[in-house]
């Protein structure tokens, strides 16, 4: 035990002599992360399918492969210093010996699921697709500074989404979509310096949090351009989420009797630009995409964190997918089986203000069963 009093002098010290200022963590909440896409650069609102569109672009519920009924979709997150620190935990390892290693660091996890969700493009036949599901997601992330200061934050969204894409024009070029949303959203955030952690102040939802609910609204469009290239068809999309700017004070839902409102959702815009094709040697399914993401929601960051580029080719029931997401390299595995989905991704994002600040490098899977 003598470590704990060594190591807390050393923090002090740290913390006030060091001519470095602290590296803060300023991460782009998004209230879904597909790991497909996640494997594909980040790229979502001109690829998205199924669940992705919710969140993503409600007007690609109109390309929707085929009706599903979803009865398992579940996804999780995290990152590779949250997977050293359980395992040191689970090894035995002294705690506070374990946090301090983590000095510069980011502890990520995020469960999401959406169960039921049902898909059905192009009902009976009409150009009106329909998506709904009961949405939740949780995530946790926890930074320690150089400067020793711990800054935990958890964030749970709850409730059902509703998605309507309608199509236009010949050979259905045009398709505009809208996502309603009813979310519950519990947050709690903290600032804790490592003498007080050592002192015995913890953090604690029904302490730090706050909560509430409100009606949401999401729009998007695409556009399937004139063909001028052969064996290529190329889409432009626009997307805007969180039309009423995520203040979840709309609906008077508060059952843990916090104070509210919780941490706000911004409005956010999104552009890009997809190329397609149906077939490339032995690859079906092509695309291609550069899209300009979280425009809104980047806490006045660098134009560089809005910027992502990704691919994702088919070889039988095999998807292939690299991207990069704000500079950093990503990649994905698919498996498409009649009934079974399943995705994994490794991806990194910058969790700090300017392009290269500070890389976070996280490892995502999906698994989901559907009728």
């Amino acid at each position: 035990m003598r470590k704990i009093p060594l190591f807390a002098a050393g923090a002090l010290f740290a913390s006030f002599a060091s001519p470095q200022p602290a590296q803060a963590a300023d991460r782009i909440v998004r209230l879904y992360q597909s790991p497909r896409t996640a494997g594909m650069g980040g790229v979502r609102i001109t690829t998205g399918f199924y669940e992705e569109n919710f969140f993503g672009n409600p007007a690609r519920t109109a390309d929707n492969p085929a009706w599903r009924l979803f009865l398992v979709d579940a996804s999780a997150e995290t990152n590779l210093p949250t997977i050293g620190k359980i395992g040191d935990v689970v090894a035995g390892a002294d705690l506070i010996q374990s946090i301090s290693d983590t000095a510069g660091e980011s502890l990520h996890a995020r469960g999401q699921t959406f169960l039921p969700g049902f898909y059905v493009p192009h009902v009976r036949d009409t150009k009106l697709s329909l998506a709904v599901a009961l949405f939740l997601s949780s995530q946790l992330d926890m930074n320690l500074r150089k400067s020793y200061h711990l800054t935990p934050g958890l964030i749970t969204d709850v409730g059902p989404v509703l998605s309507g894409a309608y199509s236009f024009l010949k050979d259905d070029a045009l398709s505009v979509g809208l996502t309603v949303s009813a979310l519950y959203r519990f947050s709690a955030e903290k600032n804790l310096s490592l003498v007080e952690l050592l002192q015995g102040q913890s953090f604690g939802p029904t302490l730090d949090g706050a909560e509430g609910a409100h009606i949401e609204l999401g729009l998007g469009g695409q556009y399937r351009l004139p063909k001028f290239l052969e064996h290529w068809d190329f889409d432009v999309a626009l997307s805007l989420q969180n039309l009423f700017a995520g203040t979840y004070h709309q609906i008077a839902f508060r059952p843990l009797t916090r104070a509210g409102p919780p941490r706000q959702q911004p409005r956010t815009l999104g552009i890009g630009v997809a190329a397609r094709t149906p077939e490339l040697w032995k690859f079906t399914q092509g695309v291609i995409a550069l899209e300009f993401l979280e425009i809104g929601n980047s806490g006045g960051g660098a134009v560089f964190r809005h910027i992502h580029l990704g691919t994702e080719w088919r070889y039988r029931f095999l998807l292939l997918r690299l991207g990069l997401n704000q500079g950093y390299f990503g990649g994905g595995l698919g498996l498409d089986l009649t009934t079974w989905t399943a995705d994994i991704a490794t991806y990194g994002e910058e969790i700090g203000l300017n392009a290269g600040d500070l890389q976070d490098r996280r490892i995502a899977f999906r698994i989901g069963l559907q009728i």
